[in-house]
Formats: C-alpha cells, sequence, structure tokens
C-alpha cells in the first residue's frame, strides 16, 4: 500500500470588514463601485461588507439589496470621520483589518490582495492619482478606427464608458510591473486598508476636522507616532474618479468654509510647516540640513516631533476614541 500523503490546503485568510459611504448624488458611482467590488474581490464566508447609505437614497439601487450588503441609513447625513468611525467600531467589534472604501472607485483583479500583504500598515492601493497610463485600441472593420483611453488623476463616468475593458487591461499591465512599496508620510484614504492593530492603538478619527478633509492625513501621522508605517501598495491599480463621492452635495460657500475649518484645525494641530508640506505641496526640507536627513521611511516618527518641537506644538495624542 501507498504511504498517505498529507492533505495541503490553501490558507485562508482572516474575515474582514469592507466598508463604503454612498450619496444621492454619486448614485451612479455606487452601483458601478459595488459591481466592480464584487466582480474582482475573493471574498471569503465571513467577510462583511457595509453601505452607509449616507441619506438614504441607495434604497433605489438594485445592488444595494444584495444579501452579501449589510445598508445602514443614519439618522442624519454624517462626515467622512463619523462614518469613518462607525466602520471602525465594527471593525473593533468584531476583530477584523477595515477596508474604507470610496464609492467612485472601481477595482481590478488583485487589489486586495495587494493591500492583505501589508501586514500591521496602513496601505494605500495605486490608483490613477499616482500612475497615468493611456491604451490604443484599434477596433475591427474596415475603417479600423483607433480610439485612446487615458487614465487622469480625475476622471468621469463618461470618460470610462465603453473603456472598463480598457482599464482592466491598464491594470494588469501595471501589476505585471512589479512596483514596489513605497513608505509615505501620509496618503489620501480613497481606499485604505486599516489593520484591526491599527485600529487598537490609534483608535478613529478626530471629528473636529468637520465634514471631511485634513482626517485622513491626521490618521496618518498619528499611526506613524504610534509606529505603524503608511505603504502605497503600487503592485496593483484601481481608478479614483477623484472627488466624486462629494460631487454635488456641497455648494461654493459651504465648499469654502469645510476647506477653511480643516485647513485651519489641521495648522493648529499639526503645525504651519506640516501644513505647507503636505496641503501646499512645499518643500520643506531639501535645503534644511537639521530635518532633510530626518525626511527619511525609517526617522518619519522623530521628523514629525522635530517639527512640532520647532513650533512649540505639544505632539497630539495618537490615540483618540471611536466617536
Amino acid at each position: 500500500m501507498l504511504p498517505m500523503l498529507p492533505i495541503f490546503r490553501p490558507k485562508v485568510r482572516p474575515p474582514i470588514l469592507l466598508g463604503m459611504v454612498s450619496t444621492a448624488p454619486s448614485l451612479h458611482y455606487t452601483e458601478l463601485a459595488l459591481t466592480s467590488l464584487f466582480t474582482h474581490t475573493p471574498l471569503v464566508p465571513d467577510d462583511t461588507v457595509i453601505l452607509i447609505d449616507n441619506d438614504g437614497s441607495a434604497a433605489d439601487l438594485a445592488i444595494s439589496h444584495d444579501p452579501r450588503i449589510t445598508r445602514i441609513v443614519p439618522h442624519q447625513p454624517q462626515g467622512f470621520a463619523t462614518n469613518g468611525n462607525t466602520l471602525l467600531g465594527e471593525a473593533l467589534r468584531l476583530g477584523r483589518d477595515l477596508i474604507f472604501l470610496n464609492n467612485d472607485l472601481i477595482f481590478s483583479p488583485k487589489w486586495l490582495e495587494s493591500l492583505l500583504a501589508c501586514g500591521d500598515a496602513i496601505a494605500i492601493p495605486a490608483t490613477n492619482r499616482e500612475f497615468q497610463y493611456a491604451l490604443a485600441i484599434v477596433k475591427p472593420g474596415e475603417d479600423r478606427t483607433t480610439s485612446v483611453f487615458t487614465l487622469s488623476p480625475r476622471m468621469t463616468l463618461s470618460d470610462v464608458e465603453n473603456h472598463l475593458h480598457g482599464f482592466q487591461a491598464l491594470a494588469e499591465f501595471h501589476t505585471n510591473q512589479n512596483i514596489l512599496l513605497r513608505v509615505m508620510l501620509v496618503l489620501p484614504f480613497s481606499c485604505v486598508r486599516i489593520p484591526i492593530a491599527v485600529t487598537r492603538e490609534v483608535g478613529g478619527f478626530d471629528e473636529s476636522f468637520g465634514k471631511g478633509g485634513g482626517e485622513d492625513y491626521d490618521y496618518c501621522l498619528r499611526a506613524i507616532m504610534a509606529g505603524f508605517p503608511i505603504l502605497l501598495a503600487g503592485t496593483s491599480l484601481i481608478l479614483h474618479f477623484g472627488g466624486r463621492s462629494t460631487w454635488g452635495i456641497e455648494n461654493p460657500d459651504e465648499i469654502e468654509a469645510r476647506e477653511y475649518l480643516f485647513r485651519t484645525r489641521f495648522r493648529e494641530k499639526w503645525g504651519e510647516t506640516l501644513y505647507k508640506m503636505l496641503f501646499l505641496e512645499q518643500d520643506m526640507t531639501s535645503t534644511d540640513p537639521e530635518l532633510g536627513p530626518l525626511f527619511h521611511p525609517a526617522h518619519l516618527a522623530e521628523f514629525i516631533a522635530r517639527l512640532l518641537g520647532r513650533e512649540n506644538i505639544p505632539q497630539p495624542t495618537t490615540s483618540m476614541p471611536l466617536g
């Protein structure tokens, strides 16, 4: 009799929580994002998908009633930080990593795997904000017309109409480039994995930034100070339309007031130098003999602390309660 061979079973990853927020003006984006999410995400049976229907409008979407989705409707529309804290609280209760998602995204194969491979780091996939490509498509027929699909930092639904296959081809090309992980100081949270270890240590978003803006950069800085790196997981590419998740919600005066609030709050909490670096994209390190050597992936916590000390700003508390 032949000896019994061991049975090798593929390792099953722990379940995760995926959370998305939807609004009435961006419903078309929500529908596309959820369809793309389920198409290109290898869910396991215990994964949880939560849709925060911020104004109750997603009831009109058939996909929002998918049995895999738990739909939550707040008593009144909430800001980014408050909705994020709702999801972080649920992730903490379940003991799971949170994948916090805008509703203006298109996913590609292996997007999730690239985030889950980043250990206890906060990880964000590459998007068309960081990488732009163009694809020439020759249509069959006598005229063999050529169309060009181009990724740009900000896009609309009409830009990708009839070009979803083109985006997936570009995403596959991008993945094959074997782009390495990059340690960052901050990254926007349009699509972010927050490991449960980070949630337990860093806690929730700071809701004093208002309806939206600045709280994701604040969370990154607090995480770095607590010992958790911020990674751009450039091995996969997703499409982020850019600003469409909040498009049409505010009038110009409301936008100006919201931006004034979060920018003022950020300067108050983290100082003028970090504000200029992160929001005005000014170079504050290359000519500074003290700061230059510290602006390095291995020394970012010390870099932040040194900037705060220079401006006599007390180091913000790294851990904040949820809500």
